[in-house]
């Protein structure tokens, strides 16, 4: 009898959920993220009132080990009117599907976050134990293209902030608003550097973060 009642209620979920989304209008909420996403990527997206303009409403950036898949299946499925926006949310979901990827092997030692706004292998390997991981040449070859499509990436979403930024109605930037507004994307990334992670304190110089 249980057997039979936890089989009835298994089908009246669904059912529910069709009823619900027939009669109710649902409206998509703003962009949200896991908890993988780095603090200055939430702050990139949730500062752009555009996505919301543009008709992004984005309900979550998905994060799984299979994700590659899922998300090329859903982007089939977006449409955007300018095809700089396509890029920009491409490469932003692209740093939220390797954010816990990243942040592992920055944790360990194995990558350090540079002034220029790009990670690297960590120039202090060897002082945080990594040396002996990184001459697997397996590792090396991921971590070597990891790298790549993130900073990448991140040079997708600097380009396209700027542009965005820069086409806004009313007081054009100047070039020192510019390369200020640059400088600060640049940084948007090592600013989230965290305790135990290596990071260029100045130029050449790479500490760990106590």
């Amino acid at each position: 009898m249980i057997k039979t009642v936890r089989k009835l209620n298994f089908f009246k979920i669904p059912l529910a959920l069709v009823l619900f989304c027939t009669f109710c209008t649902i409206k998509a909420p703003l962009i949200t993220f896991t908890q993988t996403q780095t603090a200055s990527e939430k702050q990139m997206l949730g500062e752009d009132r555009n996505l919301e303009k543009d008709g992004w409403l984005i309900a979550s950036i998905k994060t799984s080990s299979s994700g590659s898949e899922i998300w090329e299946r859903d982007l089939v499925r977006e449409e955007f009117s300018d095809p700089d926006d396509r890029t920009l949310y491409i490469a932003l979901r692209t740093l939220a599907y390797l954010a816990r990827e990243t942040k592992e092997y920055s944790a360990s030692g194995l990558l350090a976050e540079g002034l220029d706004g790009k990670i690297r292998i960590n120039p202090k390997a060897r002082e945080a134990g990594a040396e002996k991981a990184l001459s697997k040449p397996e590792l090396k070859s991921r971590l070597d293209e990891l790298l790549k499509i993130t900073n990448e990436s991140r040079d997708l979403i600097v380009q396209g902030k700027l542009r965005k930024e820069t086409s806004l109605p009313g007081k054009p930037m100047t070039e020192k608003e510019k390369a200020e507004l640059k400088r600060s994307l640049l940084l948007s990334w090592y600013r989230s550097v965290g305790q135990g992670e290596y990071y260029e304190s100045s130029s050449g110089i790479w500490k760990k973060k106590g």
